[in-house]
């Protein structure tokens, strides 16, 4: 007897307990769109301290209140429209929601982008003066990695040039989520208990931790055939994505888009290609434990698809989300009661946890820290 066909949950058919809660961003979307009307007078409150900054530390301080008050309006409202958007990347009106908010800080990239050349242009003197002034204090670090990029700077012109130009030149990577999060379809496959499941990037390495080798093979062959049908427009997305980095970091004068990639981090070329020089170093290693992994399970050859399962089958465990949260809170018992309260609440009640889903990007974490940034501000 066939087994039964799972198909791909839809989101309103996923229980409330298990999906994030926007609510403490914007209830509905009128919400949203009354604080994007919000951004034009604050653009034009942080655009007044133009050809001001060298009056004293004190109007630079506004100036770069004014800026982090019109930073954070855009950045929540961006979580909101990604994170609404990544619930179900088909629907088009929440896509537009997030198109729109690209747009606009695009614009605002351009109409900002006097800012940081007008800070340099200070005399070092007054610069040296301002680091050490209490009204800037708070921004003191901030002054610092700014003087550190002085010599990538461009003229107020040049950049805003750039900054109009960064939603065209970060197509690539929109392009290339439409079609890996929205567009692609993977095929189904049979589980261990016959039934007919509709591979996605949610459930593949469940399936490559599979102790059936069948499974894991057609999990793995699936996943890539489907992507093998589209390389030639994922070469040309990377392709073009390269170039732009590469564009962007010879404007700006850097020796290579890897220097110019370490740049905001602060980390020496050396330091990157010594890591890279190390991980090679120990390679040995890896190759006996992967002959061991072989020997284990029983195979000549190993294959991609074989170095996931594990290799103690009574030793798979699986928890239940309560399960996870309970495990996670006891961890956290040293942190002290504030500390838990905190992580219960998240875990639990408040549907901050988005991590909870099965598979978790690094855009979406970043976003996650951003709801708990604003949740708590």
């Amino acid at each position: 007897m066939a087994g039964k066909i799972e198909k791909l949950a839809e989101r309103k058919d996923i229980p409330k307990e298990l999906t994030w809660d926007l609510n403490p961003l914007y209830k509905k979307a009128e919400e949203w769109d009354a604080d994007f009307k919000k951004i034009d007078p604050l653009l034009k409150k942080f655009n007044s301290y133009t050809g001001k900054l060298s009056k004293s530390a004190k109007t630079l301080a506004d100036a770069l209140k004014a800026s982090d008050e019109l930073e954070r309006l855009l950045e929540k409202l961006h979580v909101f429209a990604h994170l609404r958007s990544d619930e179900d990347t088909a629907v088009s009106a929440n896509r537009g929601r997030l198109d729109r908010i690209n747009s606009k800080s695009a614009e605002i990239e351009g109409e900002t982008a006097w800012f940081e050349p007008e800070i340099l242009e200070l005399p070092e003197k007054t610069f040296k003066a301002y680091l050490k002034s209490k009204e800037l204090a708070f921004y003191n670090r901030s002054l610092t990695e700014l003087e550190r990029s002085r010599k990538h700077m461009l003229s107020e012109k040049e950049e805003r040039i750039l900054g109009m130009a960064s939603e065209v030149l970060s197509s690539p990577h929109k392009i290339f989520s439409s079609l890996n999060n929205a567009d692609l379809r993977f095929p189904e496959i049979t589980d261990a208990k016959g039934n007919t499941v509709e591979l996605t990037h949610g459930n593949y390495l469940r399936f490559l931790e599979s102790h059936d080798r069948k499974l894991r093979k057609d999990a793995f062959n699936g996943m890539y055939d489907t992507y093998s049908k589209f390389r030639n427009t994922f070469a040309a997305t990377l392709d073009n994505m390269v170039k732009a980095h590469a564009l962007e970091a010879k404007l700006r004068k850097y020796p290579s888009a890897l220097e110019a990639s370490l740049h905001d981090d602060n980390v020496p070329v050396e330091v990157y290609n010594k890591l890279i020089e190390s991980i090679h170093g120990g390679f040995a290693p890896l190759h006996k434990y992967f002959k061991i992994r072989a020997k284990a399970l029983k195979l000549k050859k190993i294959d991609m698809y074989d170095i996931f399962t594990p290799l103690v089958p009574d030793c798979k465990m699986e928890f239940s989300w309560k399960e996870a949260c309970s495990t996670v809170e006891k961890a956290m018992k040293p942190m002290g009661k504030n500390y838990c309260a905190l992580v219960k609440k998240a875990s639990l009640t408040a549907g901050w946890m988005l991590w909870k889903t099965e598979a978790r990007s690094q855009a979406h974490i970043q976003a996650d820290a951003m709801i708990l940034l604003h949740i708590f501000s």
